[in-house]
Formats: structure tokens, C-alpha cells, sequence
């Protein structure tokens, strides 16, 4: 460890030092890729001597293993996050692969419900008497989570608690789906009556 920096190590015992590090990498194994693999006992080191520098910030002091941990899940995101991209095929070089790498875009945007696909425009046209079906505060809680409130948010303009918020917003995008597998289904009776 670089311990050149202005900070002094004395803050804690070199046991407890080495206990963190043996924490991190054995919370770093977790991970089974090759890049954490690899990388695992940098990552801890890395981990240590940033928590190490932030002594000073951390109010729960008997809490360092954990502080330690979370560090070093954040640099390996970080480290993940920051590494080079595969390199990319040039079709142009490759043209016999041109099927299997370009995805043929459907001419109207689809969307999968009870294993059928099912254009736009027609879950747009049934989506309005499928929210009607839904009580007023399931609805507005619904439309809200998908205009991008947050469920704490939520919670607090209906006077509810986040978790009765999610709740409620998990059962109406329930219903709300198996109210357009409904209208699919009765859909495609009508279309085809001699399918049942």
C-alpha cells in the first residue's frame, strides 16, 4: 500500500488494517468474471486505502469492514464501467454476417403480450379502458410512477407510505396486463372464430 500521502496509518493496527483487506477480496470473490478475478486484490488494496483516507469521515468506526466492502464494490463497478469496449465488426468486411449482426427493425414498433405480438397502436387504443378499470388512486399512482415520480415521492402527495405505493403500483401494472391479454384474446376470437 502507497502510503506516502499525507495521511497516517495510525489510526488503526496493522491486524485490522490486514482483516479489511482480507475482507474486501474475499467480498470482491463474489463476483466470478474474469475482470474481478483478475483485478480482485488491487481492487481490495485500493478499496482499504481509500476508507483508510476517509477515517476521519466515518461516524460508526466499529462499522470499517462494511465501509471497506462498499468501497470496493464501488471501484469495481467504477473499474468495470471504465474499461475498453470490444472492438466492434465491420460489416462491410464481414457481409455474409450482416443477417445475424444487424436486427431487422419491425416496420411498426411491437411490443409481446401473452406471447403474441401486438402493434403500437392497438395497445395505445386499449390502454385507456384498461386504466379506467383500475380505481382512481391505482391509476394516478401508475401514470405518476411512469411520468418518472419516484415511489417516495408518490408516497408523499397521496399521503401513503412507499411501500403501500409500490404495492399498489405493482398490482395495477398487473391487472392493467392482464387486462390487454383479455382484450387480445377476445381480439383474436372475434378475427378468428374458429380458434379457440
Amino acid at each position: 500500500m502507497d502510503t506516502s500521502s499525507n495521511f497516517q496509518l495510525t489510526c488503526l493496527p496493522r491486524g485490522q488494517i490486514e482483516a479489511a483487506l482480507g475482507a474486501a477480496t474475499s467480498f470482491l470473490a463474489r463476483w466470478q468474471d474474469c475482470f474481478t478475478n483478475a483485478n480482485r486484490e488491487e481492487l481490495g488494496q485500493d478499496a482499504v486505502v481509500l476508507a483508510l483516507t476517509r477515517w476521519s469521515t466515518l461516524r460508526d468506526k466499529g462499522r470499517f469492514h462494511a465501509f471497506v466492502r462498499t468501497i470496493a464494490r464501488r471501484r469495481r463497478a467504477t473499474a468495470l464501467g471504465s474499461r475498453t469496449k470490444l472492438p466492434t465488426v465491420s460489416i462491410d468486411a464481414n457481409w455474409h454476417l450482416a443477417d445475424q449482426i444487424v436486427a431487422k427493425m419491425p416496420e411498426e414498433e411491437e411490443f409481446r403480450i401473452a406471447g403474441d405480438w401486438v402493434p403500437r397502436a392497438e395497445l395505445i387504443e386499449a390502454l385507456p379502458s384498461a386504466l379506467d378499470r383500475l380505481t382512481r388512486l391505482n391509476a394516478a399512482l401508475l401514470m405518476g410512477y411512469y411520468e418518472g415520480f419516484t415511489c417516495g415521492e408518490l408516497a408523499g402527495r397521496y399521503e401513503l407510505t412507499p411501500e403501500n405505493v409500490k404495492v399498489r403500483i405493482h398490482r395495477a401494472r398487473r391487472r392493467v396486463r392482464e387486462l390487454l391479454q383479455r382484450h387480445l384474446r377476445r381480439k383474436t376470437a372475434v378475427c378468428n372464430p374458429g380458434l379457440r
